[in-house]
């Protein structure tokens, strides 16, 4: 049975004395508080337009970081799969007979590519077929999975419930 302690009774038995700082702090956090979301841009997708006369044939990513390194992932049907690390600057030749979508991850904040402008890494292509003039293609950004970071009033309820049960469990012990 729980039997309402005084202030005095609470500092007396807390040994560490951070009980009530955290009773404290819970109570004033605003408990339904939303968790935080976070997403980061990490890459791009590209793909050929339907129409285009043919597909990638070899792709050259932009030096825009010196020795910029990248990973390409190609589209088997159903998902992305890791196929290499490439360099920039340098060509990089897909399986033959080419490819129709594959994505390039390895955009960090230092490279300067805005997610929402995505013309400013300016990639070079080979097609299987034709050029530029009679193939096109979209890039898509690509972000890191989305996770939600618990508000702090959440936190400090948790710690102020694990800080209970573990003074219930080490009275329990001792009687």
């Amino acid at each position: 049975m729980f039997y309402p302690l005084r202030k005095a009774e609470i500092y007396r038995r807390c040994k560490i004395c951070i009980l009530p700082l955290l009773t404290t702090f819970a109570l004033t956090a605003p408990v339904n508080a939303a968790p935080i979301t976070t997403t980061t841009f990490m890459g791009i997708d590209f793909s050929i337009e339907p129409g285009s006369a043919g597909i990638f044939e070899s792709v050259t990513l932009p030096d825009i970081v010196s020795g910029g390194l990248f990973g390409l992932f190609m589209w088997n049907g159903s998902e992305f799969v890791f196929k290499t690390e490439h360099y920039a600057g340098t060509p990089y030749t897909f399986d033959d007979p080419g490819v129709t979508t594959f994505r390039v991850l390895g955009l960090e904040d230092s490279t300067g590519v805005d997610d929402t402008d995505l013309s400013s890494f300016d990639v070079n292509f080979t097609y299987t077929i034709g050029d530029d003039t009679n193939n096109s293609y979209t890039m898509s950004p690509v972000y890191s999975d989305a996770y939600d970071v618990p508000a702090p009033g959440t936190l400090a309820l948790l710690a102020a419930g694990l800080l209970l049960v573990s003074g219930a469990s080490y009275r329990t012990k001792t009687a």
